[in-house]
């Protein structure tokens, strides 16, 4: 009898445990994805870009996201994505041709994959920092 209870409470404080783990995890993911609705994107392009290819990278749990921008003639010919990984926000790989299009990080986040977009937005944009003549 005394076993049993004791397999019990072991049982009974793991599962505890668990659930006070999980709860901080989905807090921290929360707090991670509000955090990004409120980060400024750059608005302007840069006024003069360096030919070349650039990379650029943004995360924050649970998004992560590298992409290579090139640029030649000072416009954005092609942006590669060599990394997303995402929950439900594939379908915002779709702004990088919006991006090459207009010439532009001031565009629409993609409906359904807002945290998604605007983490690529913000790695298109370190890449660009990086292509930005002086």
């Amino acid at each position: 009898m005394k076993r049993s209870i004791r397999i019990l409470m072991i049982v009974l404080c793991t599962l505890i445990l668990l659930g006070v783990g999980i709860s901080l995890a989905f807090r921290q993911v929360e707090s991670n994805l509000l955090n990004l609705i409120a980060l400024p994107v750059l608005q302007a392009m840069p006024l003069s870009l360096a030919d070349g290819t650039y990379e650029g990278s943004y995360s924050t749990f649970p998004i992560k996201v590298r992409v290579q921008v090139h640029v030649l003639d000072q416009r954005i010919q092609v942006i590669s994505l060599l990394e997303h990984r995402n929950g439900q926000g594939e379908a915002a790989e779709a702004i990088l041709k919006t991006i090459v299009a207009n010439q532009s990080l001031a565009i629409d986040t993609v409906s359904g994959a807002t945290y998604s977009s605007i983490v690529i937005l913000k790695a298109v944009e370190q890449a660009l920092a990086k292509a930005e003549r002086l």
